[in-house]
């Protein structure tokens, strides 16, 4: 992941692990780099292993300059089924495969390792990834209707070879994709070298072909229409109930699945499209009354990428902060449901940076955040805005809260000191020393006068050294 952010960053003339971005050497050994890649992939699939996770943050730099491959936690024998036995996804949404994305329990094979490949190549070269709707679920029914644009409509220095390399990992049916992963470290070597690359771009007549088998059923059901006969409307009719009952079926599927994993939004969205109107036909069984009945017991927000770390309450109860190891925090309004905002790197963070605790002021209209790296940023909850940014600690913040009046700041660290800040100004008013360990939590009494920090032992810090001058308690 941070090879991504370092080529979202670079302009084209920073020096990148590949040479200077978008130059003709930096796509030679991005490509020689994943043809090590393709290797590694290789030797598992003649074990009978397939990664199914393949993704930018589950590849790391080595010294040497050469892509390794981690994380084969979600690894199964080739053959094995999409999902687990309770219907859950195994995998990223964002670089599954169409065999994936389409959540069914069917086997997969190694394959579907040549698309996540491709779509992480993919990213690399465009700075985006294949497909990305708003939600998981948009983000998988374009990864199954979608073709993903050409890399060079994005970055018009991407290599024609190294396009058609990409393009065929990514091709819907793995039929049509590289055989092995042998074989696409060898095109990849073949375009590094300058040499002729073995795939080939799709003709106009098969990517036409592809789209009309795909849509062939609209396409179908278009052409009884335009018949006109009395047939044709009676087959137009009975195959849009048909549609109506199937989508049902397949919507009942997913709200028990979105149930199991506790995605409770998408849940009520499911269910609603199937209240009929007047004059539909009623398609609701037991299935779905039992669905309603469950969707009330909970409430799940879901936009995060990665674990979520911290969180927080606003004072009036009607937001929530989330702090992730995305690079985000976001504020939720619980009564829609809705993310309200993202705190991205961009409005305060470094891209190295991760958010770890999270804290709103007393009066709500601010939020305080530590990160991994110690800096703590403070933003207006309304307008996103960053309003203070301090250095903090050394290394990890692992604990942030604000005095009762919200006139003060404290911040625990993984450097075994507490810190106090003036939040009119920002600025460090005193530094609490006395921990040997890291410090996990700290908390104001109500009167604002003392403090209570946790490591392996707890200490209590009198208004002499909340108030005044830093020291050894």
């Amino acid at each position: 992941a941070q090879v991504v952010a370092k080529l979202k960053d670079a302009t084209r003339e920073t020096e990148t692990p590949f040479g200077k971005k978008d130059s003709v050497v930096h796509f030679g050994k991005l490509a020689d780099a994943f043809a090590d890649v393709a290797d590694g992939l290789q030797h598992a699939h003649s074990k009978g292993v397939v990664h199914r996770d393949i993704k930018p943050s589950n590849l790391i730099l080595d010294d040497e300059g050469r892509l390794r491959i981690l994380d084969f936690g979600l690894a199964r024998l080739e053959g094995q089924e999409a999902l687990t036995l309770s219907g859950d996804f195994v995998g990223t949404p964002a670089y599954m495969s169409p065999e994936q994305a389409k959540k069914q329990k069917i086997p997969l094979d190694h394959r579907t390792d040549i698309y996540s490949l491709g779509a992480t190549l993919y990213e690399l070269i465009t700075q985006e990834q294949p497909f990305r709707g708003k939600d998981h679920a948009e983000t998988l029914s374009q990864i199954i209707e979608r073709d993903p644009r050409p890399p060079r409509q994005l970055n018009g220095r991407v290599p024609q070879d190294l396009e058609t390399v990409v393009l065929k990992c990514l091709r819907k049916d793995a039929g049509d994709r590289f055989g092995t992963a042998e074989a696409v470290g060898q095109d990849l070597r073949r375009f590094a070298r300058g040499d002729p690359i073995e795939a080939r771009p799709r003709s106009v007549f098969d990517r036409l072909g592809k789209r009309f088998w795909r849509y062939r059923a609209a396409i179908l059901l278009l052409l009884l229409a335009f018949a006109g006969s009395t047939t044709a409307t009676v087959l137009v009719a009975r195959a849009r109930d048909q549609a109506r009952y199937d989508l049902y079926v397949s919507n009942m599927r997913l709200a028990l699945a979105d149930w199991e994993v506790g995605s409770v939004a998408r849940l009520d969205d499911l269910l609603d499209v199937h209240r009929p109107e007047p004059g539909d036909t009623d398609l609701r069984g037991w299935e779905w009354y039992y669905l309603e009945g469950l969707s009330g017991s909970a409430l799940s927000l879901q936009g995060h990428e990665e674990q979520v770390r911290s969180v927080a309450w606003s004072p009036d109860g009607q937001l929530v902060a989330s702090a992730s190891l995305d690079q985000t925090v976001q504020v939720w309004d619980i009564a829609t449901k809705k993310e309200l905002r993202r705190l991205r790197p961009a409005a305060g963070f470094l891209h190295t940076q991760e958010p770890r605790s999270v804290s709103f002021s007393p009066d709500g209209k601010r939020l305080a955040a530590g990160s991994i790296e110690g800096s703590i940023i403070v933003w207006e909850v309304a307008t996103a805005e960053v309003v203070f940014r301090m250095q903090g600690h050394a290394s990890l913040a692992n604990t942030v809260a604000w005095s009762p009046d919200g006139s003060r700041f404290v911040s625990g660290g993984e450097d075994h000191t507490l810190k106090i800040y003036d939040m009119f100004t920002g600025k460090e008013l005193v530094v609490l020393r006395g921990h040997t360990t890291t410090v996990r939590d700290v908390a104001w009494s109500p009167d604002g006068q003392r403090l209570a920090s946790g490591s392996r032992t707890v200490k209590i810090w009198g208004a002499s050294r909340v108030d005044e001058n830093p020291g050894e308690p």
